[in-house]
């Protein structure tokens, strides 16, 4: 998937106020009960039933320790492991996660947390499948998001194109971002989904090095 989950030490102040904390608690909710996240929090299940329905929002300090304890108890670890698995036939079928909101919304946690607070100008992602994870980042962020295409149907003097071999598609692949989108000196944060080789992951990288 791309991902690399961090540690806490990794988290800025602003992953710890008391609005993050109900996002994650928000998604949460949809992989665990409130008795479970009561277990695991050790805040009393009305509390949280109170936060995740902004009939109240928590005070800092509780909402630091919230968040200490979802990531001691590795929470979102361990609905990433449940979720991105192979079926039966080796694959991973990504379209069961790509377009669940809550499952995407602890993810953009784990890049917002991976980033550090550093400075990020654009997210770039290719296919255009991938385009809900990076959505979701790029809100996380507050950065603006491009998507490379693998066909284009205008003039291709308005693209910047670079090609690698697929061995998964067993062809060569073309990938096309609109020239001007990314400016000299961006930091660029390249988001996909399930990379199967690393050709692909090289193409992106070929085409923001080239823009420096």
């Amino acid at each position: 998937m791309g991902l690399v989950l961090s540690n806490r030490n990794m988290r800025s102040r602003r992953l710890e106020s008391p609005y993050i904390v109900v996002r994650i608690l928000n998604s949460l909710k949809g992989f665990y009960t409130f008795k479970e996240l009561e277990e695991k929090t050790g805040i009393p299940f009305q509390v949280l039933w109170r936060y995740t329905s902004l009939t109240s929002i928590p005070e800092k300090r509780t909402a630091k320790r919230i968040i200490d304890k979802i990531e001691e108890q590795g929470l979102i670890e361990n609905i990433i492991e449940r979720v991105i698995v192979k079926n039966s036939h080796g694959y991973i079928e990504s379209w069961r996660y790509l377009y669940n909101p809550r499952f995407l919304g602890l993810i953009g946690y784990e890049a917002a947390k991976f980033t550090r607070g550093e400075k990020i100008d654009a997210i770039l992602t290719f296919p255009q499948e991938d385009a809900p994870l990076a959505l979701v980042v790029s809100e996380w962020l507050g950065v603006r998001v491009y998507v490379g295409f693998t066909y284009l149907k205008l003039e291709i003097e308005k693209y910047l194109q670079v090609a690698y071999i697929s061995l998964d598609r067993g062809r060569m692949v073309n990938v096309y971002v609109p020239r001007g989108i990314l400016r000299k000196g961006d930091n660029v944060l390249v988001v996909r989904n399930i990379a199967k080789d690393w050709d692909s992951l090289k193409a992106l990288l070929q085409i923001v090095e080239s823009r420096r």
